[in-house]
Parts: C-alpha cells; structure tokens; sequence
C-alpha cells in the first residue's frame, strides 16, 4: 500500500488539531493510501488513526500533505517564541526534506497570519508558491498571502475541514442527540483558571441564571487532557451549584458526543465552536485570537462573536442575556458543502502524484 505523509498542529491532544488530522486521515485511507506522520508522537498516531510516524517513513511516502490549522497565524503574546518553536515544527524540517527527496506536496486549508517576523514571513510564502496545490481557510489568510508577497494566482479559500462534520461522516453518524425533556443544556468550554476574571464573570454569571432559571443546565468542559486542571481549579466553586456537571476531556469522540447533546455551546477557542455549529448547535463565541472571528463572519452570524479584548462586564451582560436561547448556526450548511472542496481538492492532489 501506498504512504501519504501528513502534517499539522499534532503535538498534545488537543480536540479540534487532532480532529483535523483525525479527518484527513480517514480522507486518504478511503483513497486507499496508509497515512504517516512525520514529526508526531505515538500516542498521538493512536488518537488520530494514522498508521505509521517518523522520518524514515517520510523518505518511503509519495508525498506530503500540510493538514488545516492555524499554526501559520500567530498569538497574541509571546511572538518571539512562537516564531522559534513554528519555525522548528512547521517549516525547518520540510523545507529540508522537500529539497532533498523532491516530494510533492499540498497545503489545504490552512489559517495564516498574523506573521510579525519577516524572515518567517518569506519562509511560508515560499512554502505556498512551491506546493502543488494550496488553499486557506478564511478570506483574511488571504490577504495576509499576499501582503506577505504571494505572486501565485490559483490558491483558493475554503472553509474549515472540520466543518464537513455537518455533512456524511463517520465521526458523527453514530452519535446520540437525545436531550433530556425540560432541560436547556449548555455548555461553557473553560479556557482560564478560577480567579481569573473571565472565568469569575462567566461563572457568576451562570449561577445567577441557574438560581432563577430551573429549567437551565450547565456542562462545563474543556478541549485537552492538559486543560482539565482547569477543572480542577474550579470544582470546588461550583460543587454546590444544582444542575451542573463538570466533564474532562478524554478524546474528540468524547468531546463530540458531549458538544452533539447540548442546545449551546458558549466558548472562547475555535475549533469547539466549530465542531458545535457543524452538529447543528448554536454558538456563543469570546475569543482571544482575532482568527476565530473569521468563522463567524463566513457564517454571517458575527452578531454572536464578541472578542475578550472588549471586555466589560456590563456589556458582555448584556450580550449574554439576549443571546443565550436566542441564536443560530448561520449558513453552516452552505459553509460546509464549501468546506467538503478540501476533499476534492486532496482527490486532484492524489492524481497527480
């Protein structure tokens, strides 16, 4: 059998890089390719279902497959080091090995920009320019392309991988959406630790509305085993509240599950709200990165996205209490049949190698 090489952000178990791999994974093995991940971890290989790992495989694949992701847009703190570890994770060691076996490779769907160094600035750009095929996720990874110097005309946009989990997929077709009768199920995804005043606000929020909304159950959740002490730290709070359960993370199904037997989500990362649109649920959105409002804006629901760096407890009051039972998925089918040209463009890749 054949052997696909595939890279992406897969370096923790992180829910929505490892649904991603996850994703394209099953993708190449319909096509009947084994899959091998490169610079992974073997514990990772498990969860995303991939065959094999390492360099020496590498040297025995046809060719290379840049997963989706934001790994090409930096955060908002700690740039220098960003740029030194996406450097070493994402582009040092293709663009040597590229050079050296000549391998064919493809870019699809990815996130980029912002990028504030220039010399790694030049580095994806000269990535793009020599891959076979490239796409972005979002009109703005784009703009970034070309500000940053793309000269090639035929990269597309196209939405997020894992909003064809909207679509036929193994990873949702057996999952129960039963909610319990009378209750309105929500679920708040946990990014800060008890004490911090996003954290504070939302849980003081919560309370209010359980204590006079009976009918109100809150879930809270995390999306890595290493954020589960997040939950730790916030147990003791809200341990003598009725109606709220607290669920650790395990893997994407578990997560998947959980998020498809909601009636909201309310989160501050990317890939829970996107998971959660794609199963049909609503989503209220307080990012950190700029990059998540991207989704929001190609589902024409930007009304329910509001960044914390406008934080204000009044005003994100106010958000929540005309927002929560008051929302919708937007265009999340269109959006994904969209997202579904990932697939087709990976067949056109497969062809011509």
């Amino acid at each position: 059998m054949k052997t696909i090489s595939l890279h992406g952000s897969y370096f923790q178990n992180n829910f929505g890089d490892i649904l991603l791999m996850a994703i394209i994974t099953n993708w190449l093995k319909e096509a009947g390719y084994s899959v091998n991940l490169p610079v992974s971890f073997e514990s990772m290989r498990k969860l995303i279902g991939a065959d094999t790992i390492g360099y020496s495989n590498y040297l025995q694949s046809e060719a290379l497959v840049f997963g989706g992701g934001g790994y090409f847009g930096e955060p908002n703190s700690r740039l220098t080091y960003w740029t030194y570890r996406n450097y070493l994770r994402h582009i040092l060691p293709y663009s040597n090995w590229i050079k050296k076996s000549r391998k064919p490779y493809m870019i699809m769907g990815v996130g980029v920009g912002p990028i504030t160094s220039v010399f790694l600035r030049k580095k994806v750009i000269s990535l793009f320019e020599n891959a076979v095929i490239a796409s972005v996720r979002d009109n703005e990874s784009l703009d970034y392309l070309k500000k940053y110097g793309l000269k090639r005309q035929d990269v597309n946009v196209m939405p997020d991988i894992a909003l064809t989990l909207n679509l036929q997929n193994q990873f949702i077709s057996g999952l129960s959406n039963s909610l319990e009768g009378g209750k309105f199920k929500i679920a708040y995804h946990l990014s800060y630790p008890n004490g911090d005043k996003i954290t504070d606000f939302f849980l003081d929020y919560f309370k209010e509305r359980l204590e006079r909304e009976r009918d109100l159950e809150l879930t809270l959740i995390v999306d890595s085993t290493s954020k589960n002490k997040l939950l730790d730290s916030v147990s003791e709070k809200v341990g003598s509240w009725d109606r709220v359960k607290i669920e650790r993370y395990s893997t994407p199904i578990q997560i998947m599950t959980l998020l498809n037997s909601m009636d909201q989500v309310i989160t501050h990362k990317l890939h829970v709200g996107i998971v959660s649109l794609a199963l049909n649920k609503p989503v209220l959105s307080f990012p950190l990165h700029q990059k998540t409002l991207r989704l929001y804006k190609q589902l024409e629901i930007e009304g329910q996205c509001l960044p914390l760096s406008q934080f204000e407890s009044k005003k994100f009051q106010a958000f929540l209490d005309s927002k929560i039972r008051n929302s919708s998925t937007g265009k999340i089918r269109e959006v994904a049949e969209n997202a579904m040209n990932n697939k087709i463009n990976l067949m056109s890749f497969l062809n011509k190698i």
